[in-house]
């Protein structure tokens, strides 16, 4: 969970970069690789799996103007409601030192107050 919010942070620091567009696409990859090994979890709750799909869903929606075209162009209104729903997930999993609302511009995470390029 902490490489997947590591990955979120660099989607954020890239987020008006040339090369922001292949990070978003990486992290939805990374997204739902996790959520395959969650399913294939004999453990995995109910709550877990809805938030891992939650969390694929909106990584996925983010991408796909990237999987349609290098050149796509993002909604700006897609990050943080994929933030929310990553630590939506972290909840799910009991992973407390794990954020992805927080994290600031330059991908580090901000503790006083939520970042503006997110909202």
């Amino acid at each position: 969970m902490a490489i997947l919010a590591d990955g979120w942070a660099i989607v954020v620091a890239s987020k008006d970069e040339p090369d922001g567009p292949g990070y978003v696409v990486d992290f939805a990859d990374s997204v739902e690789d996790l959520v395959d090994d969650i399913d294939d979890a004999d453990c995995a709750t109910t709550a877990q799996d809805a938030a891992a799909a939650g969390l694929n869903y909106e990584a996925g929606l983010l991408a796909l103007p990237f999987n349609l075209s290098p050149a796509g162009d993002d909604d700006e209104e897609q990050y943080p409601v994929v933030a929310k729903a990553g630590d939506g997930l972290a909840a799910a999993l009991g992973v407390d030192d794990v954020h992805f609302v927080d994290v600031d511009c330059k991908g580090q995470i901000d503790e006083t107050e939520e970042c503006t390029a997110l909202s």
